[in-house]
Formats: structure tokens, C-alpha cells, sequence
């Protein structure tokens, strides 16, 4: 597990006050193979103009990342927050729905498929069928999210 302020961080930017660290290569070499739960970071993916995923391993924060791949993916949603999410009438964002799965390797031959995430459900951009479970790859990056059944 990456530890704060060391080499496993390529950058560390401060968003609404709070530290928000990009995991280096190192750093995310550190994480292959372990399970984990990643969503996107929506403060920081508007105040850095890129997208940045949060990485939980355990529940706790491990870092940062611009992207991710992951094996054996599938949807997780914390109930409580989808709901608060729901019945909030501004829509405001919490953090409710997770790609989870054992983090991976950069890809050698990219998924193709785009995938939509909304709160609570995740469809083939194009179809609109669920895909929620049974995903054998996911790749979050800087041109969205895709997929690979």
C-alpha cells in the first residue's frame, strides 16, 4: 500500500482543501492484484481538467489515478449514499457507484467497448444493456470509461 508523501506519487494537488495524490507507476505497480473499489473523483476531475479515479483498497483512499484496469469487474453500490443521492433534489454527487475489481496491468489490447456509468446502473454506452456484473475488464482512463465482456 502507497504510503503518504513517497515515491509511489508522481503529484500531489490540494482539491477543496484536501490532498488528492496521483499514484506514479510505482505506486501503482504497488496495487496490482489487489481487490479494490474506484469511482471518479468529480472535485478534482474539474478542477485538474482531466479525470481522476479514486482508488479504495480496504475501504481506505490507496491514491489517486488518471486510469486504471481492472479484472473481474462489476458494479458496487453503496445503498445508503445512492439513496441520499436520489432523494437529494439538486442531484448532488456522492459517491454511490463503484467500478469493483482486482486492479491489473496496463492492457496490452485496449476493451472497445464503452461503458456508461450513472448512479446505481452500468450499461453498454451503445445498447443500453445492463452490464453491471460479469465484465472481465474495465479500463478508466482519460476517454472515458470501457469494457470488454
Amino acid at each position: 500500500m502507497p504510503t503518504p508523501d513517497g515515491p509511489q506519487f508522481k503529484e500531489i494537488q490540494s482539491v477543496r482543501g484536501v490532498p488528492v495524490r496521483i499514484l506514479s507507476d510505482e505506486g501503482m505497480a504497488s496495487l496490482i492484484g489487489k481487490k479494490a473499489d474506484v469511482h471518479m473523483h468529480t472535485p478534482a476531475t474539474e478542477q485538474l481538467g482531466r479525470p481522476i479515479f479514486s482508488v479504495l483498497v480496504g475501504g481506505r483512499v490507496a491514491g489517486h489515478a488518471e486510469s486504471i484496469a481492472m479484472q473481474d469487474a462489476k458494479m458496487k453500490v453503496d445503498k445508503k449514499e445512492l439513496e441520499r443521492h436520489l432523494g437529494n433534489p439538486t442531484g448532488g454527487k456522492t459517491r454511490n457507484t463503484f467500478v469493483s475489481g482486482v486492479i491489473s496491468a496496463p492492457l496490452t489490447s485496449p476493451a472497445t467497448n464503452r461503458l456508461k456509468i450513472r448512479p446505481g446502473s452500468m450499461t453498454d454506452a451503445e445498447t443500453g444493456e445492463d452490464v453491471s456484473s460479469g465484465m472481465s475488464v474495465v479500463e478508466l482512463g482519460p476517454k472515458g470509461p470501457f469494457y470488454r465482456p
